[in-house]
């Protein structure tokens, strides 16, 4: 009897597992999602900063995409750039830098435009240079900004915030100091509307970050015969309420805290962020601000550093839980957490790499803030902790057991 002839069974599949380079979803997706989300922080910057931030913006994409393009035409490299992944490394540098950099008239006797194209162009050639999308190592905008932080530091420090009433219309140059007699004391949501009287758009205030290190780094010389923690608050800081809603005078997407962590919970939502990353992060930066060494009296003649400091009598919890807030809220650490720590390519793959990211990234933040920058002490902390992530990749990676 014939035997009929089979065909060999087919060999089972396995369906491939998305990539964990970028959580499994498509880079188109993946960056359309990110740009997304940074439309929340940046159109809150827009509100309070006006016409001046929309320009500032879209200088940076323009000299942005021009040079890309003119990069993506030089060598292998530039066959691996993206414009839309430039597009959003514009967008994310541009909530980096303040928008009173759109001016064309001096300030402090400074011509500052120029700095605006030059970070496009600066951006552009980082993205060519430090590879495509998933290749990069270290976040191009965070070095453009060091780059200028170091060229323009004077330049790059954000004065202005527009009146609650001339939000987005007003020109943030048309200010007047928000120390001054006419301007009662108080949160801005509240104390700005009519501030200063007709033809004036703004005030000027002094950014949160630069009282905090002025203090903390002991360099600050008291008025009176002394100045305590206590007073530094009650009488030099602005109140919780212009960190958390808006207020402060900032960079373009770090002038509201509630906006920046509702567009990082849209990225929590769809699943390009790894939820460990924000918790250990601000677990870790809040640990170490309560426990490193700050002053808590300086007179003219000396400085009295503490560690713990909740512990003396004079402070006590509440203080020292005030200051934590100052810091976490002042500084740019909730955009770095939740726009810029989390590119592919620069967090760790593993669950355990990651872990230790967020940690180191939350324990630096907090000792740059405190005695070196605060301004762009997050930025730095990330650079660094970036650096370590092929080492923990190579260390922590899954391993076969046969």
């Amino acid at each position: 009897m014939p035997q009929l002839e089979t065909s060999p069974a087919p060999a089972p599949t396995i369906a491939a597992a998305p990539s964990p380079l970028h959580s499994g979803i498509e880079i188109g997706t993946l960056i359309s999602l990110e740009i997304l989300a940074a439309m929340f922080p940046l159109t809150g910057g827009f509100f309070l900063f006006g016409w001046r931030a929309i320009g500032a913006t879209a200088v940076i994409l323009l000299s942005t995409l021009v040079t890309a393009a003119v990069w993506s035409q030089i060598g292998w490299r530039g066959r691996q750039m993206n414009l839309w992944h430039c597009l959003w490394m514009a967008l994310v540098l541009s909530l980096m830098l303040p928008a009173h950099l759109f001016s064309t008239a001096p300030l402090d006797n400074q011509i500052v435009w120029p700095i605006l194209p030059a970070a496009g162009m600066i951006l552009a050639m980082l993205v060519w240079l430090l590879g495509g999308i998933g290749a990069q190592r270290i976040q191009p905008s965070v070095v453009t900004v060091l780059i200028l932080f170091v060229l323009f530091h004077d330049a790059l420090t954000p004065r202005y915030v527009l009146r609650v009433d001339r939000m987005v219309v007003g020109d943030l140059l048309k200010s007047v100091p928000a120390q001054s007699p006419m301007i009662e004391k108080g949160a801005w949501l509240f104390v700005s509307r009519g501030a200063g009287g007709p033809g004036v758009d703004a005030l000027q205030v002094v950014p949160a970050t630069e009282k905090l290190l002025a203090y903390t780094s002991g360099q600050v010389r008291p008025d009176r015969s002394s100045l305590t923690l206590q007073m530094l608050i009650r009488d030099q800081m602005p109140p919780l309420e212009d960190l958390i809603i808006a207020g402060q005078s900032s960079a373009i997407g770090t002038g509201s805290a509630v906006i920046v962590i509702v567009g990082g919970l849209f990225l929590l939502y769809r699943g390009l962020i790894d939820f460990r990353l924000p918790v250990l992060t601000l677990l870790a930066a809040m640990a170490c601000l309560l426990i490193l060494p700050i002053p808590v009296v300086i007179t003219d003649t000396a400085t009295e550093w503490r560690w713990f400091a909740f512990r003396q009598h004079y402070l006590g919890w509440p203080v020292a839980i005030t200051f934590m807030n100052y810091e976490l809220l002042a500084s740019p650490l909730l955009l770095t957490i939740f726009f810029l720590s989390n590119a592919p390519g620069q967090r760790p793959i593993t669950r355990r790499g990651r872990a230790i990211f967020a940690l180191g990234l939350g324990a630096l933040s907090a000792i740059l803030q405190l005695y070196v920058f605060a301004s762009v002490g997050p930025y730095i902390a990330l650079l660094l902790v970036s650096l370590l992530t092929p080492t923990l990749d190579r260390t922590l990676r899954p391993r076969t057991l046969v």
